[in-house]
């Protein structure tokens, strides 16, 4: 069964809608309540897939801990070829907004936060729609919402007081259809499988990495054995405690499908983002040095391991290069990837045929 078989709940959300007032035609964002479908897993009949304990750090979106980290016990849903986890694991902030009552017969959305941040982090540009923050959609002006006008109803009266996309509530509509499965413990969102992720001094399960230039000490599920790896490269001897954290983080691992996504994605962003940065050095590098960095910033290689076997040796030649206080800064910048890339990518890019997942 997909998500688009399942029963709905009908009920409805506040969004922002960037709008031009027609007797002014000034560029405003307006609160507006129109009617969205959420698919109901009433009967709590979707397969559990994987359980985790202490998913941390919930989200890059959580700011101001609470008595430390805060850990989140999780449980993924099978719907299909979809996964979805509770929206709690976005962030901490969810918890006590309370983004969806529990009661199917008073549902309310509440908030659109949850839906924001799902949205920032599947890059889903319908999902951004939701976005209090982004620019004026028309204009492209920096709009403060004042929340003068309080929350607006999508009706006739409202066509005829603003210009604005048509398509928007279509969009958002879609977006939460395909998106939120809800059951009675509250709202679930499509989600892939958490990443281990090396982050101060310790390893934790990240629902969400981090989709930053530069970002190298994320791997999949599979690959906890490179993790500790780089743990005891830049930890040394404290690099015990950060191996010893997730020991009970797997509870279960149904069969999932095969770890998809790209595990040398945010890699290869990072090498791209690196070698930009060297533009000002290629004056005083060889000649294939310099071949080898237009190809890899033109991304024109043809594998994944074509670029990280370019940046490596892009990195060796401004290592054999005369010293400059602009290369050492660079090779510096650089030396956790390529550490990564020697150590551990490049001479298995696939996940470990030996490795299983661990049964409840």
């Amino acid at each position: 069964m997909e998500i688009l078989d399942l029963p709905v709940h009908r009920t409805s959300i506040v969004a922002p809608c960037d709008v031009i007032r027609r007797a002014t035609g000034k560029d405003e964002r307006v609160s507006v309540a129109f009617p969205i479908e959420v698919p109901l897993d009433r009967g709590a009949e979707l397969a559990t897939a994987a359980r985790f304990q202490g998913i941390w750090p919930l989200t890059r979106f959580t700011f101001g801990h609470l008595e430390g980290r805060d850990n989140c016990d999780a449980d993924y849903l099978r719907c299909g070829d979809a996964l979805l986890a509770p929206i709690q694991v976005l962030g901490f902030k969810h918890m006590f907004k309370a983004s969806v009552t529990r009661e199917y017969g008073r549902f309310e959305l509440r908030n659109h936060d949850a839906f924001v941040d799902l949205a920032l982090t599947a890059d889903d540009p319908d999902g951004l729609l939701l976005s209090w923050s982004a620019p004026h959609r028309v204009s492209g002006a920096r709009n403060h919402y004042s929340g003068r006008d309080g929350t607006l109803v999508l009706n006739d009266d409202f066509r005829g007081m603003f210009e604005f996309d048509r398509s928007f509530s279509d969009r958002i509509r879609r977006f939460v259809r395909a998106n939120f499965v809800m059951r009675s413990e509250g709202l679930f969102a499509r989600m892939p499988l958490p990443s281990w992720r090396l982050h101060d001094g310790m390893i934790g399960l990240d629902p969400r990495p981090m989709k930053i230039e530069g970002w190298t000490n994320s791997f999949r599920l599979d690959r906890l054995a490179e993790v500790h790896r780089m743990a005891e490269h830049f930890l040394g001897r404290k690099a015990a405690a950060a191996i010893a954290a997730p020991a009970s983080s797997v509870v279960h691992l149904d069969d999932v499908p095969s770890f998809v996504g790209d595990d040398l994605g945010p890699t290869k962003r990072a090498v791209t983002h690196l070698l930009s940065e060297a533009a000002p050095l290629l004056p005083q590098l060889a000649r294939t040095a310099v071949l080898d960095w237009h190809a890899a910033i033109a991304e024109s290689l043809g594998t994944d391991a074509q670029q990280a076997e370019a940046f490596v040796r892009f990195s060796e030649a401004v290592e054999a290069a005369p010293a400059s206080v602009e290369g050492d800064a660079w090779l510096k910048r650089s030396a956790g990837l390529r550490w990564r890339l020697c150590e551990i990518d490049l001479p298995r890019l696939r996940p470990d045929a030996a490795w299983r997942p661990r049964a409840a």
